[in-house]
């Protein structure tokens, strides 16, 4: 006998419930029964042509209200801002680099193996836009936090094409903050004996571009490959150009279960870019105070 018993008239009077036409989940509510063990009550319990009726028309209604309070969430008003601040130029990249449109154009996922990573695009969105996720994790270690709202997808899929279009022309902060969406998406670093480089992949020839601009705008030179599908940032002077000024977040660990990958252990990228750093015979370069001065002004 599966749960608590229950006394026969407790039954009998379910069952009498059942016959005028009640639902299983309003059985529930007025026995405080769990639904197991009314639906093992009436499954074979003979109903009459207008009880089933009566249930068919109360499931039809539940599912449209189900449908309206969905609508009503996704239709919720939210803060729009008119004016690009570092914090929404990292969240309209991360949705360019890691993130699409949910199917119904109600909203944007967003996806990533690190934690931190879900933890920090949640923590950004509700502080600009005040809407709260919804997360879950697939059977291959990949979470999605999925940000439910028609005014929202209009917003982002609007402003996607306009930060292309602003950046060039923008403040370094801005640019940092995309440098820094895209690095911590699409880069990793390569690190061994003769091979020292951080490359950020991308197919979009047009994104590249861009990001080969914003690298030269901090003194960064980098290189696209022929096939257009990454940009790679050599040399130890870059290298350390790009660890004061742009640099991974913390936190954002490599794959380290892949069969042909170098680490066998949890890493994160920026670890592995200061034991590149480290690998050099000669110490770091010195930076004049008026530079970090000036470094000081754009970080966030």
């Amino acid at each position: 006998m599966r749960g608590k018993p229950y006394s026969s008239i407790t039954k009998d009077c379910c069952l009498k419930q059942r016959q005028k036409g009640l639902s299983l989940n309003e059985l529930v509510q007025i026995f405080q029964i769990p639904k197991t063990t009314i639906h093992d009550w009436v499954s074979n319990y003979p109903l009459s042509v207008s009880a089933k009726a009566n249930i068919q028309s109360r499931i039809r209604i539940g599912q449209q209200k189900g449908v309206e309070n969905a609508r009503k969430l996704s239709t919720k008003i939210i803060p729009q801002p008119d004016y690009w601040t570092p914090e929404l130029v990292l969240i309209v990249a991360h949705f360019l680099f890691d993130g699409y449109s949910t199917t119904k154009k109600d909203g944007f996922v967003y996806c990533s193996r690190n934690l931190s990573q879900i933890k920090r695009m949640n923590k950004l969105i509700k502080k600009v836009f005040s809407i709260e996720p919804h997360c879950k994790t697939d059977k291959n270690g990949v979470t999605k936090s999925f940000y439910f709202s028609v005014l929202f997808y209009r917003y982002i899929y609007k402003k996607k094409q306009e930060l292309l279009r602003i950046l060039p022309k923008s403040s370094l902060k801005l640019k940092k903050a995309f440098l820094k969406a895209f690095y911590d998406d699409e880069g990793c670093i390569t690190f061994n004996k003769n091979i020292k480089k951080v490359r950020g992949y991308q197919y979009s020839k047009q994104i590249l571009k861009l990001v080969e601009q914003l690298l030269c705008d901090f003194d960064i030179d980098s290189q696209i490959n022929k096939n257009c599908t990454e940009v790679t940032i050599t040399g130890k002077e870059n290298l350390i150009r790009f660890k004061n000024l742009i640099n991974f977040s913390p936190q954002i660990y490599i794959n380290h279960n892949r069969k042909n990958g170098i680490w066998k252990y949890k890493i994160d990228k920026k670890t592995i870019l200061e034991k590149a750093l480290k690998s050099y015979r000669r110490n770091y370069m010195v930076w004049p105070c008026c530079l970090i001065a000036k470094l000081k002004l754009f970080s966030f």
